[in-house]
């Protein structure tokens, strides 16, 4: 969460100028289908789900249609904000929005300290992710023969 120091709005956008090595501001240049959001485990303070309502509709501005994807941090620290987003967000009429509850999905053994996930740990959870995202991609035209 922004505070003193950048967080989530600042790192993901650079929406209000921010600048590590002093380069430009990062700006989009390219339309995702789907944007994955994993943030929490390590921010539990208050205001997260603020924060992350604000960063999402950011988001959206520069890409109204992306569908986002919401994950429930996978060692389950701040594991009620991501529905508590989704659930801000559609009550304010932004569709597209999604919740992927990760509960069980990894073991003590895929984490490397408890918050963050080791290689193993990082794949066994893109081999569940992977079907879930892909059910949201567009569709796209079929070839006649």
């Amino acid at each position: 969460v922004d505070d003193d120091k950048p967080g989530m709005g600042v790192e993901f956008a650079k929406d209000k100028g921010y600048r590590i090595d002093g380069s430009a501001m990062w700006k989009p240049t390219y339309t995702p289908a789907i944007v994955v959001i994993n943030l929490g485990a390590n921010d539990t303070r208050g205001g997260f789900v603020q924060a992350g309502v604000a960063m999402i509709k950011q988001l959206r501005t520069w890409h109204p249609k992306v569908q986002v994807v919401c994950l429930r941090p996978f060692g389950g620290q701040a594991g009620e904000a991501p529905p508590q987003m989704v659930a801000a967000l559609q009550k304010d009429g932004v569709t597209g929005i999604h919740h992927v509850d990760t509960t069980g999905w990894l073991d003590q053994g895929d984490y490397m300290d408890g918050v963050h996930t080791t290689p193993g740990g990082s794949r066994k959870a893109a081999e569940k992710l992977a079907p879930i995202l892909q059910k949201l991609l567009p569709k796209t035209a079929s070839t006649k023969r």
